[in-house]
């Protein structure tokens, strides 16, 4: 999505960010939208971003996440785990007694985690002695390194535990594949913050790091791990932070500096719904941003002459003894002031009603509600110059200015603070509410340019059977979202990617897509409300003589932006089917087979398919039928082609791509070398 509102960092910092590669990438939790993570790899892997990549920090379901990348999976064996599994399947047992007294942390509801566990554990060592197996040189550097030739033993002895410790020697000997990995949890039952990485916990195995960042109070039991010779109980990293970004850089005291490379460091944040205007992670990147707009100097000058002018009045008035009086008075004197500003043109309407609303706010917050802001107080009362009486209100109203991100409910204060004191047994110094609107504003104030959106619908952190069903389209997004961030940050080298090609070619294969599966679901592409738009715009784009590329990028704009209103469209199942097409995940022969199988699905009740020679009326049963046949096969043995079949319109939308054409081209040429290379029996016996 691109960016819709003012965002006013100075050209210095944009071109700082610019010409900074990225090394950290932070995985924020997610639950069941985590499968986006999926082409995000991907398309840090195809642009060339994922070399230069030297640590990885997630939280919750980030941390399986983060753990997947440290330690080098296969981008597309990682696409396959996530797209297979749904992790609503790992949550295991219940151990809690539904009548009776349970373990602190346990209630009714909650289950044992044990699958989870055995998932990221096997995963990990599957790919760490996957990576060694490839590795040139492996033997000669372990037979001079000890602390290398030990693990290389560990490793290839029965089931494993892959600590931090030994992923630290991993990097330190093999950078390019194998990652720095930093992981909290929150300890069980007090809440206190635990980091878990290779300076801190080299004894602890990563897989029961992350499962235990990932244990959602309630949901999943507390996950007991021996620190230095103590065994203690962790749940949910992403209580406390689920955008982990200052754990990199450990001081000597042992405690963290708040992240030192900001502009080297990428983070990937989930959408929050359709709204743009309720999504804060939205609202954090691309908001107004008043506070940062109003300098300064304009807003200490407006209060200034606003007290003047209040204490003129007061000096005439008698009856001005309240908090209340107090406080309309100072309403009245600013809204004067400010109407003079507009007027002289000082500052516009908009920044004029921002500022009255975050004085109005402030004014009530410290008159009437004295003792909420006895620091500020102790301060001002301190403070005997007037200039820094001013600067200390400016200073107030600017952080009045700043918007609230995340107002949370009733019901979301119940849920995610009551309910896991309650039933949880946490009994931790912070709420949670408090801490999430901490992170969308730490994405706002420092992050803005380095935060990477992933927009997966109105899917919710809950919804693992429907996120399955919509993986690959959720897996096509997280992709698109993540080379979009890339191309618009220009962090890709020329030689890892082609940006204006890349669109074009999407396009492409979405158009023809798209229409291959109107036509074989029956309908009239002409009529289609997309083809139209699609077509109004591109008319009105080459109408201002804007270039191929340009236009190709503001269509597929228009694609993404409907796709996301429904996942399960077949604009959603086009758009999908494009990315994986276009980076080779999804061949041409399969292209047709699902694509005819979509059309074939959405065509209504009374459909009929009989591409195989039987008649078949089921979309199950033609799946089963077309499992492991060749549809360019299938295509050619049918009778004289006459253009008004399924598989004729399906495949004639299709051809009109021309590596579809030269594919089914070549799967032809091998079938007659191959018919020409078979020896023919001369029907003489020997």
């Amino acid at each position: 999505m691109k960016a819709k509102g003012p965002i006013s960092p100075t050209l210095e910092q944009l071109q700082k960010a610019q010409q900074q590669p990225i090394e950290r990438i932070v995985c924020s939790g997610g639950g069941a939208k985590g499968v986006g993570y999926a082409g995000s790899y991907r398309a840090m892997q195809d642009t060339g971003v994922l070399k230069k990549i030297q640590a990885f920090s997630g939280a919750s379901a980030g941390a399986i996440t983060a753990a997947f990348m440290a330690v080098g999976m296969p981008s597309d064996i990682f696409r396959e785990q996530l797209l297979s599994t749904n992790f609503k399947d790992l949550l295991g047992k219940r151990v809690g007694a539904v009548f009776g007294k349970n373990e602190p942390g346990i209630s009714s509801i909650t289950k044992d985690g044990k699958p989870l566990e055995a998932f990221i554990r096997d995963n990990i060592i599957a790919t760490v002695k996957g990576s060694l197996q490839q590795l040139d040189n492996l033997e000669d550097i372990a037979e001079q390194h000890e602390d290398l030739r030990q693990l290389l033993a560990k490793v290839r002895g029965e089931s494993p535990r892959i600590t931090f410790g030994d992923l630290a020697i991993l990097n330190r000997y093999f950078p390019e594949h194998f990652k720095q990995l930093t992981i909290p949890a929150v300890r069980f039952p007090d809440g206190k913050l635990q980091i878990f990485n290779s300076d801190l916990t080299p004894d602890v195995e990563i897989a029961l790091a992350c499962r235990a960042s990932a244990s959602i109070p309630v949901v999943l039991q507390p996950i007991e791990i021996e620190i230095n010779g103590v065994k203690q109980r962790f749940v949910d990293g992403g209580l406390y932070d689920n955008l982990p970004t200052d754990y990199f850089d450990l001081q000597e005291n042992g405690t963290f500096a708040k992240n030192t490379k900001p502009e080297q460091t990428m983070v990937f944040a989930f959408g929050e719904g359709l709204d743009d205007k309720k999504n804060q992670v939205f609202q954090a990147l691309y908001g107004k941003r008043w506070d940062e707009v109003v300098s300064d100097e304009i807003l200490n000058s407006i209060i200034d002459d606003a007290i003047v002018l209040a204490k003129q009045v007061r000096d005439e008035e008698e009856d001005l003894d309240s908090a209340e009086d107090e406080a309309q008075l100072l309403h009245q004197a600013i809204k004067y002031v400010l109407a003079q500003q507009v007027k002289h043109k000082v500052i516009t309407i908009d920044e004029s009603q921002s500022i009255m609303s975050a004085t109005k706010k402030a004014i009530d917050s410290l008159l009437l509600k004295p003792k909420d802001n006895q620091e500020f107080w102790n301060a001002y009362k301190n403070e005997t110059n007037q200039e820094n009486r001013v600067k200390l209100l400016g200073s107030f109203v600017k952080e009045k200015m700043k918007p609230i991100l995340y107002d949370a409910g009733v019901i979301e204060r119940l849920k995610r603070n009551v309910l896991v004191e309650v039933l949880g047994d946490l009994h931790t110094s912070f709420k949670n509410t408090a801490q999430k609107e901490a992170g969308y504003q730490k994405l706002r104030s420092d992050y803005a340019l380095r935060t990477v959106e992933l927009r997966v619908g109105n899917i919710k952190t809950t919804d693992f059977d429907e996120a399955t069903k919509l993986a690959r389209v959720m897996d096509a997004l997280g992709y698109l979202d993540t080379i979009n961030y890339i191309t618009n940050h220009e962090l890709y080298g020329p030689d890892d990617f082609n940006e204006e090609q890349f669109y074009i070619d999407l396009v492409d294969n979405f158009e023809h897509i798209h229409r291959a599966t109107l036509m074989g679901a029956g309908k009239d592409a002409s009529k289609d409300p997309l083809i139209r738009e699609i077509a109004a715009l591109r008319t009105q784009l080459e109408y201002q003589g804007k270039p191929n590329d340009v236009i190709s990028r503001q269509v597929y704009q228009l694609i993404k932006d409907k796709v996301e209103r429904r996942l399960d469209s077949i604009e959603a199942f086009a758009l999908a089917r494009a990315v994986e097409y276009g980076n080779k995940t999804l061949t041409a022969d399969a292209l047709f087979k699902e694509t005819y199988e979509e059309g074939f699905n959405r065509s209504g009740t009374f459909s009929i398919s009989n591409i195989t020679g039987e008649r078949i009326f089921k979309t199950s049963t033609l799946h089963e039928a077309l499992k492991e046949k060749s549809m360019f096969d299938l295509y050619e043995n049918q009778p004289p082609h006459n253009k008004n079949t399924r598989t004729d319109k399906v495949f004639d939308s299709l051809a009109k791509l021309t590596t579809f054409r030269d594919a089914y081209n070549e799967s032809q040429m091998k079938k007659e070398v191959a018919i020409v290379n078979t020896p023919v029996s001369s029907g003489i016996n020997q």
